[in-house]
């Protein structure tokens, strides 16, 4: 039965169940984005400088939740791999490449929003809160109707914004807010003067909140999209770097193959780790910063593969004849030679991406990664720490991603390696 599961099958499985449980959230970016097609054909010159990067994030998502399965399925027999059997570790990494695509629907709130310390501090998972928007501009017309709901929905929300409880109950003219500490009480008016009912919301903490009174699995997700794109971005770097320098050490040889062959023994024998640490004390941890780091400290690898192959391969009598006849040098790498030997470079990128995605966790946990900017795994693994006792989610949730993840990535490299070389 398993073996009928096609990848296919599986991605528009997990499109459909985002549909379901997100569907909501999708209609809320939806008319957002009608909004604002409408606000830019109105006034053409002042709407493109309110579109920001977390607003182009979200309609992204909105948009490849609509394509990708139309491409799917019209093309599902055109990309052949899309038939083949959709295993555990496809289906895990399919999943987790939904959560780095479509974060801005999947997450329930901004992962950087704190709620109220009071009522949202160390919450256990499966918690829920209720709030009410104060001064909500939601039913004016125009530009502040779509900042109120851009607001709203991207969760860009201040403490002074919103009164939040365990529940809340609207009675005449007054606004009951039950908290931990009792009940406090509004007049309805904070909802907004053009309005007779108050913006009733509730937040639900799946996996908890942190000490900061944010929401884990939001925090999560983002954290996922961080620890993918600094590993394909890191991956794409150690492969540049290691192809061009192996075919330049293989196929020139003599005195350039022994400096750089020496050069890359010497990386190997000096603990990356000290590199790196130096590297991010002159220029900073910034994002550029740290996938240029760990693409630097990832290229060894390639770079023993490429060069053992390029030497090899210089000899046949097809890469001899491609010289004679006057064929440049990178149009014989990438003609000729790079296609006989992708499969044993894309395993080793594979362990590759691993091990960028551990070690981005590793810098977070120590202070010297994203953490303190972005959502990070190593960041909420080392918050979490003081927190062990009474909130245990914190860390350990983290923890279930970051172990999933470098699993299933060393299972489709070691399968992948036993497909091209079935000996192993």
């Amino acid at each position: 039965m398993i073996q009928r599961i096609k990848i296919w099958h599986l991605l528009l499985l997990i499109l459909l169940i985002i549909l379901v449980l997100r569907f909501d959230r999708i209609m809320d970016i939806a008319v957002l984005l009608i909004n604002y097609l409408k606000l830019l054909l109105g006034d053409s010159d002042t709407s493109p400088v309110r579109l920001n990067s977390q607003l182009i994030d979200h309609f992204i998502s909105l948009i490849l939740l609509i394509v990708i399965p139309s491409v799917i399925i019209l093309n599902k027999k055109k990309l052949k791999y899309l038939l083949l059997p959709a295993g555990l570790s496809v289906s895990v990494f399919a999943i987790i490449m939904t959560l780095f695509l479509f974060a801005p629907v999947i997450s329930t709130t901004n992962p950087d929003l704190q709620f109220t310390l009071s009522e949202a501090k160390l919450l256990p998972p499966l918690s829920s809160k209720e709030f009410v928007l104060i001064n909500s501009d939601k039913l004016n017309l125009g530009d502040k109707k779509f900042l109120s709901d851009e607001k709203l929905i991207m969760g860009n929300l201040f403490e002074n914004e919103f009164v939040i409880g365990e529940s809340i109950e609207i009675k005449s003219d007054s606004i009951y807010v039950y908290q931990n500490g009792g009940i406090k009480v509004f007049p309805v008016s904070i909802a907004g003067a053009n309005t007779t009912e108050p913006l009733i919301h509730r937040q639900v903490f799946l996996l908890g909140s942190d000490e900061y009174g944010r929401d884990i699995f939001s925090r999560l997700v983002y954290g996922t999209r961080l620890s993918i794109l600094i590993g394909f971005c890191s991956v794409l770097l150690s492969l540049l770097i290691g192809v061009l320098l192996g075919f330049t050490a293989g196929y020139y040889g003599t005195f350039i193959n022994t400096v750089l062959n020496r050069f890359a023994d010497m990386f190997l024998s000096f603990p990356v780790i000290f590199l790196i640490i130096l590297i991010i004390a002159f220029l900073g941890s910034s994002l550029l910063t740290i996938i240029f780091v760990l693409g630097l400290a990832g290229w060894t690898a390639i770079f023993k593969i490429v060069r053992s192959e390029i030497a090899s391969l210089k000899q046949k009598d097809f890469i001899i004849a491609s010289k004679n006849l006057g064929l440049p040098d990178l149009k014989i790498l990438t003609r000729e030679m790079l296609p006989l030997m992708i499969s044993p470079i894309i395993v080793s990128v594979v362990f590759q991406f691993a091990n960028v995605i551990i070690a981005e966790a590793a810098l977070s946990y120590l202070g010297l990664g994203l953490g303190a900017v972005y959502p990070s795994w190593g960041a909420m693994i080392h918050q979490g720490q003081s927190y062990l006792s009474q909130a245990w989610w914190i860390s350990l949730f983290p923890c279930l991603f970051l172990f999933v993840t470098l699993l299933t990535v060393n299972f489709l490299g070691r399968n992948l390696e036993q497909k091209i070389n079935p000996q192993l």
